[in-house]
């Protein structure tokens, strides 16, 4: 037993040792596959930063039928002097092939055929087939929607050329500008057209500007590089506007006699020219030293814009050398008018001023000075209770708002009144002063842009709601009765007042936008008539600008519900959304909106709900043949792809084995 012990004794350490040694060896490996392991996820790592540091480049050309074009413009892509390798970019090439209106065509057919057999090497290739024919317009209006601000693109129609240093200055430009607020795009265009038809009030040619990188209130559509985020706020402007059927024009611009006269599907530009206009925007151009040469070429081909035989010419030679380009900063380059005049920016001091009074929820505060100062930063100014909570004033400090404690121991309809001797007080040392109402309002966009495409010979700007007077609807008859208090009673006068008044709409008092001295006239007028509830400060106003008892009630404009800076949603009134922004009636955000609390403004719009679009339609005729009916068909969101893939369309003409076919 002793020796039988000693045996299985030896043999256990023997199988314990060979144990660790096998659990050592376990480890080791273990240890090594754990390290080449860390070492793979390190490279994926790395190589993932680079893949994510590798900007994306997309070139979008709109083609149909013209392969010979197309030839050409890719052409001129691929010159060894475009030196895309030195930009450490990916430059990707998408084909948008438009439909032909009647049957495929062979021509049509070998242009799609030769996109797919391209050999690019300086990124992707997609070739995209529309499914139905889409048009100059929709085209463009689908080109390019970016993922985010930082993305880059240029749109070129098939019949452009461009010159080698193209990429160079584009890049260098969106280096710059991409994120610059005022910049709406960058464009190759040697542009030649002076849009304003006012001949005493343009020059003849857009100047060269030292051949230096300048600002034109023009887009250049030949050659196109959009501003990512212009671009994708005005996609979603536009098929708003498409949908509601806005009109686009602008007074006094020959592209909007264009716009009027010609096959609207086939134009795009007037929107963004709309656009640009109404959000102060502006396209960066810059010319070569020789007046002959461009950045990019036109050879206007037989298409939708030019019916005749092409001139078989470009509009300019091509440059080779930009020489030293600089961009310089945006405050530094010209800004240049639709009549080529050279833009000085006025300097205008402008305050937005209301009245917080008797408000002590904190949201109200936060709600009003957040939005104002995301889309503001000049000066403001709330009037609130003496001996406002701390809480109150920590928030003014943190937006940077001015405040005036006011001693208030009127009643609300007393103190409506009494606002406007402190409107006057602070107001006058100001260009442009805005009073507008606290409770109820919240900004959307900069409460004065709308001020640059403005006279500057107004002098007042009110906003009334969506009710005249004269009519039985909530809101007038409680107004219709003050009038005998506001004539003090003496009839003859309230007949007058009623006369000036019947059929015009309802001024609401709490928006107001005037030069600074005009507040001084408007108290004499409000604190001279109004008495309370009885004759309201509103009614006050409405006597006083419809009945002409301002000094100049020429200089007076008075914004519809719906149009203007302000947007006053009571007594139902008419907006749009887009998204979950209020909009006016031609589509664009309400800077400010307000009385807002009394709609439900989550639930969708009463306005623009059913976007549709007339279309002609076969339809057999008893005995054969067909005839044309028109039918509305609902309008396609900019953001559902119209195309399908060039594989798809060739395998459904040809079937799987000729795709390929040259």
């Amino acid at each position: 037993a002793q020796e039988s012990l000693q045996e299985f004794g030896e043999g256990s350490m023997a199988t314990n040792a060979d144990a660790q040694k096998s659990l050592q060896e376990f480890g080791e490996g273990s240890m090594a596959a754990n390290s080449k392991a860390q070492e793979l996820l390190q490279h994926y790592e790395e190589g993932l930063a680079v893949a994510n540091a590798i900007q994306n480049f997309t070139i979008v050309i709109l083609t149909m039928d013209r392969l010979s074009s197309l030839q050409r413009l890719v052409q001129s892509l691929m010159h060894p002097d475009c030196q895309y390798g030195k930009f450490n970019m990916r430059i990707n090439l998408e084909f948008h092939i438009d439909r032909p209106k009647n049957n495929t065509s062979e021509s049509w057919l070998d242009l799609i055929h030769w996109t797919m057999n391209l050999s690019w090497p300086f990124g992707s290739v997609k070739s995209l087939v529309a499914r139905k024919n889409m048009g100059l317009r929709d085209a463009w209006l689908h080109a390019w929607r970016p993922i985010n601000e930082d993305d880059r693109a240029i749109i070129l129609e098939d019949d452009v050329e461009l010159s080698p240093p193209w990429f160079q200055w584009v890049n260098g430009a969106y280096n710059a500008y991409s994120h610059e607020r005022g910049v709406a795009g960058l464009s190759l265009q040697r542009q030649d057209l002076v849009p304003l038809k006012n001949r005493q009030m343009r020059h003849d040619r857009v100047p060269s500007n030292d051949n230096e990188p300048f600002l034109y209130s023009l887009l250049g559509s030949i050659g196109f590089a959009p501003n990512a985020r212009v671009w994708t706020e005005f996609l979603d402007w536009s098929e708003c506007a498409l949908c509601n059927d806005i009109d686009v024009s602008v007074d006094g611009l020959v592209t909007s006699d264009w716009w009027r006269r010609y096959d609207k599907k086939s134009m795009w530009t007037q929107h963004f020219i709309y656009y640009m206009y109404h959000n102060g925007l502006y396209c960066l151009y810059q010319f070569p030293k020789n007046d002959t040469q461009a950045l990019s070429l036109h050879w206007k081909e037989k298409g939708e814009h030019f019916n005749g035989p092409s001139e078989g010419k470009a509009s300019h030679g091509k440059v080779h050398d930009l020489g030293n380009v600089v961009f310089p900063d945006i405050g530094n380059i010209r800004r240049y008018d639709w009549g080529a005049n050279l833009v000085n920016s006025p300097s205008r001091r402008t305050l937005l001023l209301s009245a917080a009074v008797g408000y002590k929820d904190l949201s109200l505060y936060s709600t009003f000075m957040s939005t104002l100062r995301k889309h503001y930063n000049g000066d403001a100014m709330l009037l609130v209770e003496k001996g406002a909570q701390p809480e109150i004033k920590r928030l003014l400090v943190e937006h940077h708002i001015m405040h005036e404690e006011v001693d208030n121991t009127s009643s609300w309809h007393d103190f409506n009144i009494e606002r406007f001797k402190f409107y006057t007080t602070f107001c006058k040392t100001f260009d442009y002063c805005m009073a507008v109402d606290f409770r109820d309002s919240f900004f959307q966009d900069d409460p004065f842009k709308f001020l640059n495409v403005e006279s500057d010979e107004t002098e007042l700007f009110l906003q009334t709601h969506h009710i005249q007077f004269g009519q039985n609807v909530k809101g007038i008859p409680a107004h219709w009765k003050m009038v005998s208090t506001c004539a003090n009673f003496n009839e003859t006068l309230a007949d007058e007042y009623r006369a000036c008044l019947m059929d015009k709409p309802l001024i609401n008092a709490g928006g107001i936008v005037g030069k600074g001295h005009i507040f001084e006239r408007l108290e004499s007028i409000v604190t001279s008539m109004a008495k309370g509830e009885d004759c309201s400060d509103q009614m006050a106003i409405n006597i006083g600008v419809y009945c002409n008892l301002l000094s100049n009630p020429s200089s007076v404009k008075v914004y519809r519900q719906g149009s203007g800076p302000i947007n006053t949603l009571g007594y139902g009134s008419k907006y749009l959304k887009i998204g979950t922004k209020i909009s006016n009636l031609d589509c664009l955000p309400s800077p400010i909106v307000h009385q807002g609390d009394l709609l439900d403004l989550t639930a969708p719009a009463p306005l623009g709900q059913s976007c549709t679009t007339d279309e002609f339609e076969k339809q057999p005729i008893p005995g054969g043949g067909y005839m044309l009916v028109l039918v509305k068909k609902p309008l396609q969101s900019m953001r559902d792809s119209p195309f399908q893939p060039a594989q798809e369309v060739l395998t459904q003409q040809f079937g799987e084995t000729k795709v390929g076919a040259p």
